[in-house]
Formats: structure tokens, sequence, C-alpha cells
């Protein structure tokens, strides 16, 4: 419905436009709700985004602006390189929403930084005993310049004390 506007002593018909908020959004299908009921890995990077910022403008509801903002710098990766001031000077974005959202960012940097650490370690159902190479899984010992890690394999045998093993497991370790 246009509406009537006074600029520089003119009267000028301007046209309102309707701008959905979150609150338009049904419940089910808002992001919290969806991340209650599914779980994280149902939402998308930019709803994802729009829980950490919480709320959007009078432009852009939550959504929109956490999706303007993967597209305009290329997604996390390029938001994780974006510097700070250029995040706060972004519409929709200052200094709390820019803070909240690098501090998110390097904490998902610190997690991956420690699961590459882990990525190695390789585990055995609870009722191998990494210590008896004549458990019926074949239980090893890798050193290969990487942390001592329990590793399981049937039909393969070694002894985690001496570096022998049988030829599947000397192929298994040439392998790695």
């Amino acid at each position: 419905m246009p509406t009537l506007e006074k600029t520089a002593g003119k009267l000028a018909l301007v046209k309102l436009e309707y701008h959905p908020t979150i609150h338009d959004v049904p419940t089910d299908e808002r992001p919290r709700e969806r991340l209650k009921h599914y779980g994280p890995k149902a939402l998308s990077t930019a709803e994802l985004l729009a829980i950490i910022l919480r709320t959007g403008t009078s432009r852009d509801n939550v959504i929109e602006l956490a999706g303007k903002r993967l597209a305009k710098y290329g997604g996390l990766s390029g938001l994780m390189r974006a510097d700070f001031g250029e995040l706060c000077s972004e519409h929709g974005l200052g200094e709390a929403k820019a803070s909240q959202l690098k501090a998110a960012l390097e904490i998902g940097r610190r997690l991956g930084m420690l699961q590459n650490e882990e990525k190695y370690q390789l585990t055995s159902s609870p009722r191998i005993n990494p210590g008896d190479a004549s458990s019926r899984e074949g239980a090893f010992l890798l050193r290969r310049g990487l942390p001592d890690v329990a590793f399981t394999a049937p039909g393969l045998t070694a002894s985690p004390q001496a570096d022998t093993a049988s030829p599947a497991a000397n192929t298994l370790f040439a392998a790695l």
C-alpha cells in the first residue's frame, strides 16, 4: 500500500515493501527449531550462521543476512579470512555480531586442528586387548612416525612388542 512521504518540501508517493521476518517463517521451519528437532546436520550453512547471528535487519531477515554474507565472502573460509573491521562495516553486522561470527569460526578452526591431530588414532572394540597379539582380530601397534595406535584387522597377526608381522600385516604396514 503506497504512502505519502515528505522530502525536500515535496510530497511523494513511496511504495512500502513488506519484508518477511523470521517470525513470519513457520515455527517448525526456523533454524533453531530445526536444529532442536533434526540436529545440526539437517541445517544449511546459512541456517547455522543465522543461529549465531541471531537477528536480521529491517532489510533482511537473519537467514537472508547470513546467506548474503556467505555469498559475498565465498563461504565460511572467506568469512574466516575477512578482516574484523570489514565485517563490522557490513550492513547488519556490527562489532557484536562480527565478534560472535569470528569467535564461532575460530572455535571451528581449533576443533579442526584437534581432529587433524587425532585422525590417525584407530580404535578397536572394547573386547580386544591391544597388548595381546594372539587375539582373534589381531591387534597391532603402528610405528610409522605417528603416535602408537591400536589397530585391529581380522586374519592379521603381529606382535605389538616386536617388529614382526605376518605377510598380510606387512602389506598393510607398507601401504601406510
